[in-house]
């Protein structure tokens, strides 16, 4: 399930930068919560199934650590990148990456 939402999540997110329109917007905006949304709650779900009850807390604290990191991080990144090279870069590297994710995801299984 992991890889299909990441690879959903990467589709909607690479075509989010031929969008244009209000409407498009408006739907694509509701596509992303979804597809984030559906995504979000399946590695804490994993981690729980793969590491041993014991080390449940450390484990899901290393991915809310990890997680916070990279929400502090991707904006310090993409931000310059939009500047530098194209606004639609950052969004197109986001769709590359969790795209990646759900390849490397789907190949671990």
């Amino acid at each position: 399930m992991l890889a299909l939402g990441l690879t959903a999540f990467g589709i909607v997110l690479g075509t989010l930068v031929i969008v244009s329109g209000v409407v498009f917007f408006a739907l694509w905006s509701v596509l992303l919560g979804a597809t984030a949304g559906f995504v979000a709650g399946l590695p804490t779900t994993i981690i729980g199934d793969r590491v041993d009850s014991s080390l449940h807390g450390i484990a899901i604290a290393w991915l809310r650590t990890a997680t916070d990191a990279g929400m502090l991080l991707g904006p310090l990144v993409m931000g310059p990148l939009a500047d530098a090279v194209d606004l639609t870069i950052p969004f197109v590297l986001a769709a590359i990456i969790s795209c990646a994710l759900a390849w490397t995801c789907r190949w671990m299984r």
